[in-house]
């Protein structure tokens, strides 16, 4: 086989894109490459493992497909290239082809976008060709800013977190409140995932908040009061590996 270019590799990539788009899915041994990347974002390297170097090249590589262009992209590498190929190519061809990646916006389509929202949501669940999450509108989230407006949960364990959480950052609601409305903003959107306290601390924390935190006071009226953060997408991609995505459904109930 004949050593990995920028150019090859990017000719797998459209080739695998084209093919999944006719065939609006993936075949079995394809899924499985897909569901081990997936785990290994996941789970990182184990350590001391069967090809554990390997393996930790390839990890270095989805992670930064990831961070540069998200999820889509790393199910499409999966597909098109694969750890045994990532693994032996030249350490330049791995540097700079996920910015190549970032910049061949044609390597997109529709149903690589269903399929990453299906494999990273459900981690191990099977791929439909018909079936995958629905895009939502939120009026708050765009794929880089977090907000805060803390629904009660069922899990006694994290309720005195939460409540500690919601004393500095914003009021808390119960899951028959009303969605949450920013008066007079114009509406983003994207996809909205929940997320625990523990995630708004390691917002805190990081430096990677990319703007100004606004503080939505709604006086009352029939909408939650609401903190927005600003994110960086290294950190939103960081966040979205672990949480579950809200649906459509979920968001306005």
């Amino acid at each position: 086989m004949a050593p990995l270019s920028i150019q090859s590799a990017l000719e797998r990539l459209s080739q695998a894109s084209r093919a999944i788009q006719r065939r609006n899915g993936v075949q079995n041994k394809e899924a499985k490459r897909i569901r081990d990347a997936v785990a290994l974002l996941r789970r990182g390297c184990p350590v001391d493992s069967r090809g554990e170097s390997r393996q930790k090249i390839y990890l270095e590589f989805l992670r930064k497909v990831l961070e540069l262009s998200g999820r889509p992209m790393v199910v499409l590498c999966a597909v098109g290239l694969g750890l045994s190929v990532i693994a032996i190519a030249k350490d330049s061809v791995r540097l700079d082809l996920p910015y190549e990646i970032k910049d061949n916006s044609s390597l997109d389509n529709a149903v690589l976008r269903r399929l990453a929202n299906q494999y990273f949501n459900t981690g191990m669940g099977p791929v439909s060709a018909h079936t995958g999450p629905q895009p939502v509108t939120s009026p708050l989230l765009g794929p880089q800013s977090v907000s805060v407006g803390f629904a009660d949960r069922e899990e006694n364990q994290e309720e005195h977190s939460r409540q500690q959480l919601d004393s500095t950052l914003s009021t808390p609601g119960t899951k028959e409140d009303p969605p949450i409305i920013h008066p007079g903003a114009q509406q983003e959107t994207g996809d909205v995932y929940e997320l625990a306290p523990e995630d708004i601390r390691q917002i805190i924390a990081s430096d990677q908040i990319s703007g100004q935190i606004w503080l939505t006071d709604t006086n009352g009226a029939d909408t939650r009061s609401f903190v927005r953060i600003p994110i960086t997408n290294e950190l939103t991609n960081q966040l979205i590996l672990h949480r579950p995505r809200v649906t459509r459904d979920e968001l306005s109930s």
